[in-house]
């Protein structure tokens, strides 16, 4: 029987910068680059040590910018892709952003979004839950392996904050690839209340088609902080 030990995490780096592309403008280039090695010992003579990419973040690169159009409107957009830190590769060289790629407009009335986003509910509890994005095996969001993270052709809509009450929408729309029906693969709604330390958010999602997962689940997640800790 093989066992498997980490020697050393290796280095993560992340770097984030922004750049005014015009007066009313802004671009943030962002990453993350996690590369490490493992020791792996077994019972024979075969013990080796081997690199690994991403131990502890997914590594990453990715774009985001803002326009104020005026009257209080801006568009929004973020392009996303995973690699490997070992090879370069593309973690899906068929894809060239497969982690987001969605334009969208904000302003009073909330936030819309178009295009491969995550969803509302992942948002809204990896944010709450582990602010760190590092997904680690203490992490609280291990208890919520099942969710659906991301999905292609999505709407979404964010609803401004309402004394601390507000709420998401989405649907991911079928297209050529994933067959006829009634044109919606992927649903998710959020109610999300924060009030000083108290965070709680309830959500529904139900995806019809095996690449978003199948069948409708509910989730209930709640937290609340006192000076710099929190219990959920």
């Amino acid at each position: 029987m093989k066992r498997f030990s980490t020697l050393a995490s290796g280095a993560v780096l992340s770097c984030a910068c922004a750049t005014p592309a015009f007066a009313q403008s802004t671009v943030t280039l962002y990453g993350v680059l996690d590369n490490g090695f493992v020791y792996q010992s077994s019972s024979g003579s075969n013990s080796a040590i081997r690199a690994v990419p991403g131990g502890l973040f997914a590594t990453r690169y990715g774009f985001k910018g803002s326009e104020d159009i005026g009257g209080g409107l801006h568009v929004n957009f973020q392009l996303e892709q995973a690699f490997s830190g070992q090879t370069g590769a593309a973690t899906n060289p068929a894809e060239a952003f497969n982690r987001l790629a969605y334009v969208g407009l904000s302003g009073g009335f909330g936030e819309v979004r178009f295009g491969l986003q995550n969803s509302p509910q992942y948002d809204v509890l990896q944010a709450a839950m582990d602010p760190s994005w590092v997904k680690s095996i203490a992490s609280p969001m291990n208890n919520f392996n099942g969710l659906i993270i991301r999905a292609n052709n999505g709407i979404s809509y964010y609803t401004p904050t309402y004394d601390g009450l507000n709420a998401k929408f989405m649907v991911a729309l079928r297209d050529s690839s994933n067959g006829s029906g009634n044109g919606i693969g992927f649903y998710n709604v959020v109610v999300q209340y924060i009030n000083g330390p108290l965070n709680v958010a309830a959500g529904y999602e139900r995806g019809d088609e095996p690449s978003v997962g199948a069948g409708g689940s509910y989730t209930l997640a709640g937290g609340a902080a006192a000076g710099p800790q929190a219990r959920y």
